[in-house]
């Protein structure tokens, strides 16, 4: 998720050294999500999940109940392969592969910092997308279970769709 700006004292205990980080996936960026929620950021707060579909994302339903509770917590959730009912009764907000180009067009500035987890071949593409995008590589907060080389290698054939 996405926390701007860089600069808000609500945000920078979000960082690499944070306790506050223990779990995989999604489940310690939920407990980022519902801290700033509990404090009551004043600086705005994207939430953008990528998932398959409904049958495949988790806590979508509480990540929504905890931006309805803060109006500077702003969420989007794409399914890359919606189901029918999906976008029938909005359980997504976009369809289609997570892309710098939705990213960009989600936020006003890349000032900004920007946690984000799941598979390497995704980190690796949002690494680079970003890096492009001018963000700094100490605005770039992740957790990868393995080399950071693995992310951060500018290997053509790792950053398919997404850029």
């Amino acid at each position: 998720f996405i926390s701007s700006p860089k600069t808000d004292a609500n945000c920078r205990f979000l960082n690499r050294d944070s306790t506050s980080r223990y779990g995989i996936g999604i489940t310690p960026a939920m407990s980022m999500l519902k801290t700033l929620a509990h404090r009551r950021v004043d600086a705005p707060v994207y939430f953008i999940h990528a998932a398959r579909n409904s049958r495949f994302h988790a806590i979508g339903d509480e990540v929504r109940r905890v931006a309805n509770d803060c109006p500077n917590i702003h969420t989007h959730i794409r399914y890359d392969a919606p189901l029918a009912e999906d976008l029938d009764h909005g359980s997504c907000d976009s369809a289609g592969l997570m892309k710098m180009s939705l990213l960009q067009e989600l936020l006003s500035t890349n000032d900004a910092e920007f946690y984000f987890c799941g598979p390497m071949p995704f980190m690796s593409v949002l690494y680079h997308g970003l890096k492009d995008w001018g963000v700094p590589e100490s605005r770039m907060h992740f957790e990868f279970f393995g080399p950071k080389r693995y992310i951060a290698q500018n290997d053509a054939a790792t950053h398919g769709p997404l850029i």
